[in-house]
């Protein structure tokens, strides 16, 4: 074990003396910063009390988080609509975006009541329903859902963890570009810099020097990743604050049936950025010992991330629709929640649950099959 820790130290260290190492990492950091925070910085012209003021972004969400403090425990029913009908100025926060989206359509509120907002938004959860075609099990399953959501909504200040939860997505985007820029080198160096003939004189065997090079790979993409979410998530909750943790997750995203607070959806979208790095490095070092080259895995890595951009699988094509929602970017961007699930032993799996199994599986894949080739692998004359 000993030996173990030694070569790790060493792996670290060829990984931190290589300059684009430091750079993708700051850069990547600093992106994800100003991503986070550059709303805070602007300056806007805002209408307080019939008159317009200057303020920062800073000043505006202090403001605002003020203003939600204060509608803490408010009822969504129809005692609020009627204030919010009769003097829409005395309502501040972010409690109308609330009503908006419940509507999602043109937002108005003179004509609507109690009764009607639910009506929509459960229109639109069913909409949602048919739109990704799923089954008469499934839609019984999310009706039973919806019964034991309780209603009307009491309101509680989200903005820290909802912006938060957004900002991670640019995040597990960044991650995946550092991964395949810095991992690939662990194995790919050995070949590309002709040092694997030093292979042959180790006492230790393939089998540890390969299980160092996978624990440092992959405890460097997570590391990144941590770092990374944190970097993405921390000027969020400091500025637009922690309150809300506890909150239903329908007063952010309200045509979800899910029983989840907005902190629990906070804390899924992190694993879930967290395991992407795990299998963007098992991959990208798969690759690596695979071509024998560090440059390769890049392109292939950097290749398929833009192509998941471009492309989309209809959903009435269920079953590759789906498996295509599983890719890290497509789950990590707008996919945790989705509706359809996975049948299994006789239960319904969510897509928060199907997808860290898989991710790890195919981690594990790949890396014993990358220990297959890479103990095969025989050292030739130069």
């Amino acid at each position: 074990m000993r030996n173990f820790w030694m070569l790790t130290k060493y792996e670290y260290k060829k990984i931190f003396q290589k300059k684009m190492v430091w750079v993708m990492f700051v850069v990547l950091s600093g992106i994800c910063f100003l991503m986070s925070s550059v709303t805070y910085f602007a300056t806007f012209t805002k209408e307080v009390d019939g008159k317009e003021e200057k303020m920062s972004g800073y000043q505006w969400m202090t403001r605002i988080r003020e203003e939600d403090k204060e509608l803490a425990g408010t009822s969504i029913d129809e005692a609020f609509l009627s204030r919010l009908k009769e003097n829409p100025d005395s309502v501040g926060g972010k409690i109308t975006d609330t009503v908006g989206m419940m509507q999602m359509e043109q937002y108005d509120v003179q004509s609507l009541t109690e009764q009607s907002l639910y009506e929509k938004r459960l229109a639109n959860v069913q909409k949602e329903w048919e739109i990704y075609h799923l089954n008469k099990e499934e839609k019984e399953h999310f009706q039973k859902l919806e019964d034991t959501i309780t209603k009307p909504f009491i309101y509680e200040p989200t903005g820290g963890y909802d912006k938060a939860t957004r900002m991670m997505m640019v995040s597990a985007l960044l991650q995946t570009l550092l991964a395949a820029v810095c991992i690939p080198a662990i194995f790919g160096d050995e070949h590309s810099l002709k040092t694997d003939q030093l292979t042959l004189c180790t006492n230790l065997g393939k089998r540890t020097l390969y299980g160092v090079k996978i624990f440092t790979g992959l405890s460097f993409s997570v590391i990144t990743s941590m770092l990374l979410c944190l970097v993405s998530a921390l000027p969020s909750l400091i500025v637009e604050g922690t309150e809300g943790f506890g909150a239903p997750i329908q007063l952010t995203q309200p045509d979800v049936s899910f029983a989840l607070t907005v902190g629990q959806v906070f804390l899924m979208m992190f694993g879930m950025c967290v395991l992407a790095g795990v299998l963007h490095g098992a991959v990208a070092m798969f690759l690596s010992e695979k071509l024998k080259n560090p440059a390769a895995p890049m392109a292939i890595i950097v290749g398929f991330l833009i192509v998941t951009f471009f492309v989309n699988v209809p959903e009435q094509y269920r079953v590759l629709s789906q498996l295509w929602d599983y890719v890290p970017q497509n789950v990590t961007s707008w996919g945790l929640l989705n509706v359809r699930m996975v049948p299994a032993f006789g239960e319904y799996l969510y897509k928060w649950q199907v997808v860290p199994v898989l991710w790890l599986t195919i981690s594990v894949a790949v890396t014993v099959l990358g220990y297959q080739f890479y103990k095969r692998y025989q050292v030739t004359g130069r």
